[in-house]
């Protein structure tokens, strides 16, 4: 399935590129689920090779280690504004289901993410 997805959005790049299609035409996600070395970072790699777009690779975990809140922000809008710098391109968001979910954050930490 995301392979069949993965090739219609080359088709859909190049299509653009050409002007036969406008950019809202052009499908822009996908939410990529397996366990850890299934090949989700691997496949978002090919993508971009495929597609010919530059590849933002980014993560809870390396964002959140240049240190505290304000330092985790700043690096995941580094992360997308790489990507809008080297349009079209590809934000790969490894393991987004560690970022969790605010309202069941407990503790003295609680602030950090609300």
């Amino acid at each position: 399935a995301a392979t069949d997805w993965g090739r219609e959005l080359a088709v859909d790049l190049k299509d653009w590129r050409a002007g036969k299609i406008g950019w809202p035409e052009v499908d822009r996600g996908i939410l990529l689920s397996g366990p850890p070395g299934s090949g989700k970072t691997m496949f978002a790699a090919a993508l971009a090779r495929t597609c010919g777009v530059h590849l933002v690779l980014g993560s809870l975990a390396r964002w959140q280690a240049m240190g505290h809140l304000g330092d985790l922000l700043k690096a995941m809008r580094g992360a997308f504004t790489e990507g809008m710098k080297n349009a079209p391109s590809i934000v790969f968001i490894d393991e987004i289901d560690s970022v969790g979910d605010r309202t069941t954050f407990s503790g003295h930490n609680a602030q950090y993410s609300r």
